[in-house]
């Protein structure tokens, strides 16, 4: 059985490139700098980037340092309260049928059309837009908390 990726052979002298051969379709190279590292996806036909990527030394050498978040305290959203809530639910939830009609949408066969720009709110069995240049930023806060804690 042969190997998925496979290192190649490089005629470069510099030891901190290392080429990795994907498949039959694509190629890595990563890159050692002395910032951290590169790394680059090649399509194999016509030697085209795909993509890059950069990981850092201060994310690999952890000193303690908490990376999970990358706001300042200063930045960061308010959690929406109750009353905030219920005032985004009571403007902008819409029943299953409700949104259907408004979109022309068949309500049997619509929910991978919907979830392109909505979420559902089991507890309230109503759609919300995802983002919408109607919301105020305080709303996109709220729709985006809703969001990330069903």
């Amino acid at each position: 059985m042969k190997n998925y990726f496979e290192v190649e052979e490089t005629k470069e002298e510099t030891p901190h490139r290392i080429h990795i051969k994907c498949g039959e379709n694509a190629r890595v190279v990563l890159i050692e700098t002395a910032e951290g590292f590169v790394v680059d996806v090649f399509r194999i036909t016509d030697d085209e980037l795909l993509d890059t990527m950069c990981v850092w030394n201060d994310d690999i050498f952890d000193d303690g340092r908490d990376f999970t978040d990358d706001l300042s305290e200063d930045d960061q959203p308010d959690i929406p309260t109750a009353e905030e809530i219920k005032k985004f639910f009571s403007e902008w939830g819409q029943k299953h049928k409700e949104i259907c009609a408004n979109l022309d949408y068949n309500p049997t066969t619509s929910d991978d059309l919907l979830m392109e720009d909505y979420f559902w709110v089991e507890s309230r069995k109503e759609w919300f837009p995802k983002i919408t240049g109607i919301y105020t930023k305080r709303e996109q806060e709220i729709a985006d908390h809703l969001r990330a804690n069903p």
